[in-house]
């Protein structure tokens, strides 16, 4: 830490701060008279302030750093598209696969009703056989709601 120790400061763990000299001034060089010039006592603290460019310089300067930014943002996007992308996939897929179950469902239900519609059927012919054998019974009707009915008087 730069600065001097007075030693009779109330607080003897402050140290005060010695003020830089002028930019140049140490290394004998004359200050750059298009700079401002400072009031006595003044300090220039900002000895690493940027060279000002003519616009075509610093554009051509910071092209390169203005390219690798665009690139990273570029990127950045592309990844986030990615991820986007691959959450949607994975939203489309579970609902093909929740259709496709509900498709399988259904399909195995009405294998299941038919089956039992083709068992009645069945129950009934072998009831209109039956009856057609005993000349006793009436009406013969199909429980399944078909409409099958045989008068066999």
């Amino acid at each position: 830490m730069t600065g001097v120790d007075t030693g009779d400061h109330p607080r003897p763990h402050v140290r005060h701060h010695t003020p830089r000299p002028r930019p140049g001034s140490e290394r004998g060089l004359t200050p750059d008279p298009s700079r401002r010039a400072f009031a006595p006592g003044e300090v220039d603290y900002d000895d690493t302030a940027p060279v000002e460019l003519p616009p075509a310089a610093q554009t051509e300067r910071h092209a390169p750093v203005a390219r690798a930014t665009a690139a990273e943002r570029d990127a950045a996007d592309a990844v986030a598209r990615a991820a986007r992308d691959v959450a949607e996939a994975r939203k489309a897929q579970g609902r093909a696969e929740a259709e496709a179950e509900a498709r399988a469902a259904t399909a195995a239900r009405e294998v299941e009703r038919r089956r039992a519609l083709q068992a009645q059927h069945d129950d009934v012919r072998a009831q209109l056989r039956d009856a057609r054998a005993d000349p006793v019974a009436e009406f013969v009707t199909c429980r399944c709601g078909s409409g099958v009915l045989a008068c066999l008087s």
